[in-house]
């Protein structure tokens, strides 16, 4: 969905300026692939993000990692657990 600046009367995204910028996947997707990140204690594998959200691995292995052209820090950095 797009939204209208209304000072310079741009459209943008809620994904602009994050890891999901440029990605054809939903919010809830990245959401589950967030949350089971942050909770997992020894961590989640591409092959378990593969399986629950039925996506590719290489795109499971991609999100994790993040885009370095994009100059994003990966997802599993950007998303810190509380404590």
């Amino acid at each position: 969905m797009l939204y209208r600046c209304r000072d310079c009367h741009r459209y943008f995204s809620v994904k602009k300026g994050t890891v999901m910028e440029g990605s054809n996947l939903g919010h809830q997707k990245w959401a589950i692939a967030a949350y089971q990140m942050v909770t997992n204690l020894k961590g989640v594998s591409s092959m378990k993000l593969h399986r629950d959200l039925e996506i590719r691995q290489a795109t499971a292995w991609h999100m994790m990692r993040g885009s370095e052209s994009r100059g994003t820090k990966p997802l599993a950095l950007s998303v810190a657990p509380l404590r």
